[in-house]
């Protein structure tokens, strides 16, 4: 294939790879505001499904840029009868929904948000309004409970990766013979002397958009150094095809050295000098290259050793011991959710009715936590018992299991009841 021509496609993929995430950034409106109960709201990709009638609590992985909106559907739903707080890692402020005298079907909530790169996640909660009575405002909605989801982000953003692999280019060198006519001496070329490719080793950085992929495969540029048989460097600048972050295969154009006639003298001059050809010049040129390049060679350190200053030994450090993480950060949040949720006790007959205003999360000893449930109404406090609170203990820690792994936290104790809120 013509030089020109490959080098034209790699310019036309580069700028398409740049350009797509692009686009996809500017189809996402600034800002962003909770959806309104009657409000269907065009659908928004990646978006989150969660239907209230039948899914208990679940956890759902997006990957999104830093502004970007997500929607989520909360279908077979009564927004008559239910809040629906979200909270970024922490709680959630209450959708406004207008009741109405006429019982509605059961429906879809639709919530938009726009995703802050603060957060690592989002817990979403369907929490039933404490001034109406279930079922009076939607069909079936009393066989609705309190429910809770979590949304767990992966950032997207360019990414960078090393690797190294064989390459095949079309940088070969010519082949010359001598030959005598009439006793003059001419330089001839034998092309069925000639490699049809070269071989060669290379280290490639690839640079990627964590948004740009398919079922596993993602593009990327390709940059790459060299070195073939001839112990001459080589240069690769091209398109690769990311295989998960295993392997790539990179095509593209290739710049190096191959051997050319000595300065002034061509196939038609007559030379006398037999040794004319002992002495080759080179020439830089540009061909085409193709490489599958494999992650588990490490070449990050081999490129920047070049360019790394020698540095003084420093002094070990101590090595730090690990902070517990439970009772802290995103796990907190989610504990804290989960304590204050209704349906996480709903195996235990005496909890049944009992108003849960806020659940108090504190560390424990390693990797334990310290629960205190605050209940609306004083009368629970005194009927309320200590084997209630195990049984609650006992359940809590079953949800908590099932929502963080890996590594959950246990409650280090039986949970207690606080001093009531409003």
């Amino acid at each position: 294939m013509d030089g020109r021509r490959v080098f034209a496609v790699i310019v036309a993929g580069i700028v398409c790879g740049i350009a797509f995430p692009m686009h996809l950034r500017a189809q996402t409106p600034p800002g962003g505001t909770q959806g309104s109960a009657k409000t269907e709201a065009a659908a928004v990709k990646p978006n989150v499904l969660f239907d209230h009638k039948t899914d208990s609590v679940k956890i759902f992985d997006l990957d999104l840029e830093d502004g970007q909106q997500f929607l989520v559907h909360i279908v077979n739903t009564c927004p008559q009868e239910f809040d629906y707080p979200y909270v970024a890692v922490a709680r959630g402020t209450q959708a406004e929904a207008q009741a109405q005298e006429a019982k509605q079907k059961l429906s879809t909530h639709p919530i938009t948000v726009v995703y802050d790169n603060r957060y690592g996640g989002y817990v979403f909660s369907m929490v039933r309004k404490g001034d109406v009575a279930a079922g009076s405002k939607c069909e079936e909605a009393e066989a609705l409970k309190p429910a809770t989801f979590i949304v767990s982000v992966r950032e997207q953003n360019w990414g960078i990766s090393f690797s190294g692999g064989f390459t095949f280019s079309g940088l070969t060198s010519p082949v010359y013979g001598l030959r005598t006519e009439n006793n003059v001496k001419r330089i001839f070329r034998e092309p069925d002397k000639e490699d049809d490719r070269r071989l060669g080793a290379a280290s490639f950085v690839h640079v990627f958009h964590d948004g740009v992929a398919w079922k596993g495969l993602q593009p990327a540029v390709a940059f790459g150094l060299g070195i073939n048989s001839d112990n001459r460097a080589e240069y690769f600048l091209g398109a690769g095809l990311r295989l998960g972050d295993k392997a790539t295969i990179n095509a593209g154009l290739a710049f190096g050295s191959i051997a050319r006639l000595p300065n002034g003298v061509t196939l038609d001059t007559p030379v006398t000098d037999d040794n004319v050809l002992n002495n080759l010049g080179s020439q830089v040129v540009r061909r085409y290259f193709f490489s599958i390049s494999y992650g588990f060679i490490d070449t990050r350190d081999r490129l920047k050793k070049p360019f790394a200053a020698d540095a003084p030994a420093a002094t070990p450090a101590a090595v730090a011991q690990p902070k517990p993480t439970s009772g802290s950060g995103t796990n907190q949040k989610i504990i804290e959710t989960l304590a204050q949720n209704a349906d996480t006790y709903a195996a235990i007959p005496e909890m049944k009715g009992v108003a849960i205003c806020r659940a108090e999360v504190k560390p424990g000893d390693g990797n334990s936590l310290v629960v205190v449930l605050h209940v609306k109404d004083p009368a629970h406090l005194t009927s309320l018992s200590a084997s209630v609170a195990k049984r609650a203990t006992e359940e809590l820690n079953k949800r908590v299991q099932a929502s963080i792994t890996p590594n959950p936290p246990a409650l280090k104790q039986a949970l207690t009841f606080g001093q009531t809120c409003q």
